[in-house]
This record gives C-alpha cells, structure tokens and sequence, in this order.
C-alpha cells in the first residue's frame, strides 16, 4: 500500500518535472530566438 502511493507520487512528480523541463527549454530557446532577431535588427538598423 505504501509502495504503491509512493510510485504514484513518483510518477506525479516525475511528469510535473518533465513539463517544467519542456517548459523552461522552449521558454529559453524562444527568448534566444527572440534576442538574436532583435540584435539582428539593430545591427541592419546601425548600417
């Protein structure tokens, strides 16, 4: 019985971890997206 809420607590809090992990890395790579196409435009702007 106790094993058994233990996994399901594992498995819960493995997928929240998972989510946040996906989350974070499309976060990041959205924000780096998102910087190198504004230095861009400011380098295009500067000529």
């Amino acid at each position: 019985m106790f094993l058994q809420t233990l996994s399901r607590c594992w498995g819960n809090f493995s997928a929240t971890l998972f989510i946040i992990f996906i989350l974070s890395y499309q976060g990041t790579r959205f924000l780096y997206k998102g910087i190198i196409i504004n230095h861009n435009k400011n380098r295009a702007s500067l000529h």
